[in-house]
């Protein structure tokens, strides 16, 4: 009797869980990065689940100045 099940050639793995592409559904790749069809399953749940009122953050000032009062970032000492 021939073996007729396919078989899958390992390509990559989840970014998330680590489970390669021959044990999950479903990865869908990104920039560099892979999520697979269980992990976008758990992030649905969570983001459903994720009460109305949620305090946001404050964002980033736009410049080193808005939060040091300087025009950059210390300067690095040299060594001599």
């Amino acid at each position: 009797m021939a073996d007729t099940a396919v078989r899958k050639t390992l390509i990559a793995s989840c970014s998330f869980c680590g489970k390669p592409n021959t044990d999950v559904a479903t990865l869908v790749a990104g920039p560099g990065v892979y999520i697979c069809d269980e992990c976008v399953t758990l992030c649905q749940l969570i983001m459903e689940s994720k009460p109305a009122s949620v305090p946001q953050l404050r964002a980033w000032p736009p410049s080193w100045r808005a939060c040091r009062g300087s025009d950059g970032p210390p300067a690095r000492s040299r060594r001599t």
